[in-house]
């Protein structure tokens, strides 16, 4: 199992906070490119279906709430991604 692989089931089983690093190595793995926004906006944007996850980076902690965990990951098994 790949170093990928491991971050999606980790991302998929998650019940609390994600760190946003490893959001983001995950996203890009999928095939998502980072765009930065105003302040903390960011945009994940993906190569080839266009489809647009939208959020803000986390601060000061770098973690991603569970809320926040739920909802995107929602938005890409929807979407057929994970």
């Amino acid at each position: 199992m790949t170093k990928r692989e491991r971050l999606i089931d980790r991302f998929k089983s998650c019940t609390g906070t994600f760190l946003y690093r490893d959001f983001v190595s995950m996203m890009g793995g999928l095939g998502y490119e980072l765009h930065m926004e105003n302040g903390s906006r960011r945009r994940f944007v993906h190569r080839d279906t266009k489809h647009i996850v939208r959020l803000h980076e986390p601060h000061p902690q770098k973690e991603m709430k569970a809320y926040m965990v739920k909802l995107v990951r929602e938005q890409l098994i929807d979407k057929g991604v994970i």
